[in-house]
């Protein structure tokens, strides 16, 4: 590691090795795995406190980026490096492929009157009968994101029938019901993480987090689903979105 603390200047310590930790991620200096140094190592390397030193450990954690053991120290998180929004694969089959282990929680599924809102983005009539679906996706134990879907019931009437835990929705529209899936449009924006958001995420109330809204479209431009999704931060994106200010 490169001692570059400045103390001459007005940005905390901590924020600053918060930062040189966080570019040696993004370069691969420090990559999944990696023990890091311990405290008193680190406290030599950057000639600070050992309060400093945890500030800095401590808001990387909370972003996902590095985990603790007990008795053994400080790793770079395998699972939160990048993670692809867009992807053309189920969630279910990604995580396989990047050899973490996928977790799914369903928090909420019922059948719902579509709102103003929700027949806005699905373009049906307020009113009819929609499938709301919650659910909190995790990979190696770490929570990722949170999602909360809506599809026009008539499309599916048995889709939360499906052991949702278990399943990816988009196969079972496209397996199961038939559904010819033409294409998907996602934006993002930055949020401040609710405390709801922040318990499910196990991360902290008020840091940023990501609101990525999605629309999936059939064949006929006509929506099939419509979600929100509340990622943790310290996710490192790639994408083909469209980006809110």
């Amino acid at each position: 590691m490169i001692n570059r603390v400045k103390k001459n200047i007005s940005i905390p310590a901590y924020l600053q090795i918060r930062e040189l930790i966080l570019q040696q991620l993004k370069d691969s200096s420090l990559k999944p795995g990696d023990c890091l140094p311990s405290e008193k190592k680190l406290c030599e390397i950057y000639n600070v406190s050992r309060i400093t030193v945890r500030g800095a450990i401590s808001s990387l954690t909370n972003e996902g980026l590095l985990y603790s053991v007990a008795g053994k120290g400080t790793f770079v998180n395998e699972v939160a490096q990048e993670q692809q929004l867009e992807y053309v694969s189920s969630f279910l089959a990604e995580s396989k492929k990047k050899n973490f282990q996928p977790g799914i929680r369903v928090l909420e599924q019922a059948i719902i009157p579509a709102d103003k809102d929700i027949a806005s983005h699905l373009r049906i009539k307020p009113g009819e009968k929609t499938i709301k679906i919650r659910r909190l996706k995790l990979a190696n134990g770490l929570p990722l994101f949170i999602e909360k879907r809506f599809i026009p019931y008539r499309y599916c009437p048995s889709l939360i029938e499906e052991g949702l835990a278990f399943a990816s929705l988009t196969k079972l529209l496209k397996n199961k019901y038939h559904l010819k899936i033409k294409h998907r449009d996602i934006k993002v924006k930055p949020m401040l993480l609710h405390t709801e958001a922040a318990m499910l995420l196990e991360t902290k109330k008020n840091l940023p987090g990501l609101l990525v809204t999605e629309t999936l479209f059939l064949e006929n431009n006509q929506p099939i689903k419509w979600e929100e999704r509340i990622h943790r931060t310290g996710l490192h994106f790639t994408t083909n979105a469209v980006l809110e200010e």
